[in-house]
């Protein structure tokens, strides 16, 4: 699995054939695929289980205007199609992925990837990126919490002992953060 994934400021324009292939992809991986067509808008949702994933798109003649400001998913057939449709589309944004090493920012220029990294130093770190870390780092301590109880109540000492040492530096990281984000408040 590859773990909570945010993506930030996606866009760009989508060909109807690759969104059609797109569909398709999804109802090949097992979702159920709606849309509702508008004579400006077009609205697909996503369905699997209890998961749904919806999209607005804004039609150009035989084109689509896509524009995802924020998009945060756990989902992995989610995060597939996703990845897919940003290659396929030749889409731009970013994205964030949390894993168990850390924070991961991959950037996308035309749908390839152009700069990638693992979260260092933040001192020079926008405001907002921040903020989405810390969101990250909130979605990443439920998921050791998870873990954790999980290890807990399967008696895996190991395990349990894993998961809370990850938690506690995910706890530490969280703080470091929110310290710095309060020093860029109030100025100190």
């Amino acid at each position: 699995m590859e773990g909570l994934v945010i993506y930030r400021s996606l866009e760009g324009e989508i060909p109807a054939e690759v969104l059609e292939r797109w569909k398709q992809a999804a109802r090949t991986l097992g979702l159920q695929v709606e849309e509702k067509p508008g004579r400006k808008i077009t609205m697909i949702r996503l369905d699997q289980e209890d998961s749904n994933l919806c999209f607005y798109l804004f039609r150009k003649g035989n084109r689509f205007q896509f524009r995802a400001d924020y998009l945060r998913i756990d989902n992995e057939d989610f995060i597939e199609l996703v990845d897919w449709l940003i290659h396929a589309a030749r889409l731009n944004g970013d994205k964030f992925t949390l894993t168990k090493f850390g924070i991961q920012q991959l950037h996308y220029a035309d749908g390839q990837p152009s700069g990638e990294g693992v979260y260092g130093p933040l001192k020079d770190t926008d405001e907002f990126t921040l903020r989405l870390l810390k969101e990250t780092l909130a979605g990443a301590i439920n998921l050791a919490i998870d873990l954790y109880r999980e290890a807990r109540l399967k008696g895996e000492t190991r395990q349990e002992e894993k998961a809370k040492r990850r938690l506690l530096a995910l706890a530490e990281e969280l703080g470091r953060l929110e310290r710095l984000l309060q020093s860029r408040t109030y100025g100190a």
